[in-house]
């Protein structure tokens, strides 16, 4: 049976570029606990489109790591209202649940 981690990078991304080898480490950590397993993980990388840059740098260290379509960039309102801060949580929730995880990975 496969099980579906969704790793999900959310908003504010709190990583700067200098921890691209940190974020490579983890993912390479996490593909060799899934092949030392006798069980098939199918993993998902989901990150906020809130910080380009920080897209950028999350998807360069999971370049090669992840199977095509399996980095994931949604969208959420920028501002620090409470209207846009609860629309955010609903559309990350939503958009997370769309993935059908059987677990997620919230990091930061």
């Amino acid at each position: 049976m496969t099980m579906r981690l969704i790793i999900d990078f959310h908003a504010p991304q709190a990583a700067p570029a200098q921890d691209t080898a940190m974020l490579r480490s983890l993912a390479l950590s996490l593909l060799d606990t899934r092949a030392q397993q006798h069980q098939e993980w199918d993993i998902h990388v989901a990150v906020s489109g809130r910080h380009p840059t920080d897209v950028d740098v999350l998807r360069h260290a999971f370049d090669g790591l992840l199977p095509e379509g399996r980095f994931h960039v949604y969208a959420q309102p920028n501002g620090d209202d409470a209207w846009r801060r609860h629309g955010a949580h609903a559309l990350r929730a939503g958009f997370l649940a769309s993935l059908a995880p059987d677990l997620v990975l919230s990091m930061w």
